[in-house]
């Protein structure tokens, strides 16, 4: 997934504080079984889903069906 993400734009991979939770643009999270999901909420902080991460939930389930 993060290779996808690369291919569309600067990606920065590292341990967050829990202070920078809530200065996040956008978030998603990776799974075997659920592929690239968007994080909505994070406690009682709503997040709102930037176009970049639809972007990666497209690519990716694009690179996906070409892989199959």
């Amino acid at each position: 997934v993060l290779e996808v993400a690369k291919d569309l734009f600067p990606v920065e991979e590292r341990e967050i504080s829990l202070d920078e939770l809530f200065t996040l643009d956008g978030a998603f999270l990776t799974s075997s079984n659920k592929e690239v999901m968007p994080v909505s909420q994070i406690n009682d902080h709503s997040l709102l889903i930037p176009n970049e991460v639809s972007m990666v939930m497209h690519a990716f389930s694009k690179k996906l069906l070409q892989n199959i």
